[in-house]
């Protein structure tokens, strides 16, 4: 049994290292985003979140096991290259209308 599969690449180490490192320097800001500061657990669920509706993918809330409003979403290590830049991008953009100064890669 072999399997051949076309697809695009999927996310490299450098760009979830860097995704981890902007949303640690988010956090370590204190910015708040729903009325609190977040860590980088919270903020990680929250831009993806965010950048799937910004490029119109499709979401889905649902009735967690006990009743909780439970998000469903895709996994970062799901994401192609592609999207993951296009993840970092939609960050680095939040961050800079922000005046919060992420480190260099």
């Amino acid at each position: 049994g072999y399997v051949c599969e076309v697809r695009p690449a999927k996310r490299s180490l450098d760009q979830n290292a860097r995704f981890h490192a902007m949303l640690s320097d988010i956090a370590k800001t204190g910015a708040e985003v729903c009325g609190k500061a977040r860590d980088v657990d919270d903020l990680k669920v929250l831009f993806v979140s965010a950048w799937r509706a910004a490029t119109k993918q499709p979401g889905e809330v649902v009735l967690g096991l006990e009743g909780e409003p439970c998000q469903l979403r895709r996994s970062t290590t799901s994401l192609s290259v592609k999207e993951m830049s296009d993840l970092i991008e939609y960050t680095t953009a939040w961050a800079a209308t922000r005046g919060i100064a992420l480190r260099d890669a």
